[in-house]
C-alpha cells in the first residue's frame, strides 16, 4: 500500500517533532592567505533539530606515530535538511564533520548522515 503525499508529509512532521537535539550546521570557505597557504573559515549556515546517536566505534589510524580511534556518529535531521559532506555539525558540545549523506528513498522521513568527531 502506497502512502499519499499528505500521509508522507504527516509522517515527516511527526518524525521531525521527535528530534531531541539542536544542531548548528556550519559551512566552510577556503581563502588563500598572504603566504600562499589556504585558510578555512567556518560560518553558521543554519540551526536545526536533530538526533545524534553516538559515538559508535570508528576506525583506528596512525597520527604522529600514535594509534588513535575516530568516533563515528549517526545523525538524523528533518527530511530535506540542507547538509553536505564536509559540513561541520555542532551538537551538545561535540564537533562533527559530515563524512557521508545517506541517500534517501521515496518514503524517507528523515535526512541522515554519518559524521566523524573532530578532536
Amino acid at each position: 500500500m502506497l502512502l499519499s503525499d499528505t500521509e508522507l508529509a504527516t509522517q515527516r512532521a511527526v518524525a521531525a517533532a521527535m528530534l531531541p537535539d539542536d544542531c548548528i550546521i556550519q559551512t566552510s570557505t577556503t581563502t588563500p592567505d598572504k603566504y600562499g597557504s589556504e585558510s578555512k573559515t567556518w560560518t553558521n549556515a543554519q540551526t536545526v533539530r536533530c538526533a545524534a546517536i553516538g559515538p559508535q566505534p570508528g576506525t583506528l589510524s596512525t597520527i604522529d606515530e600514535q594509534v588513535r580511534a575516530s568516533a563515528i556518529w549517526h545523525v538524523h535531521f528533518p527530511y530535506g535538511t540542507a547538509v553536505q559532506e564536509g559540513n561541520r555539525l555542532l551538537i551538545n558540545g561535540h564537533t562533527l564533520t559530515v563524512q557521508v549523506v545517506l541517500d534517501p528513498n521515496a518514503y524517507s522521513v528523515l535526512t541522515s548522515v554519518y559524521a566523524q568527531e573532530v578532536k
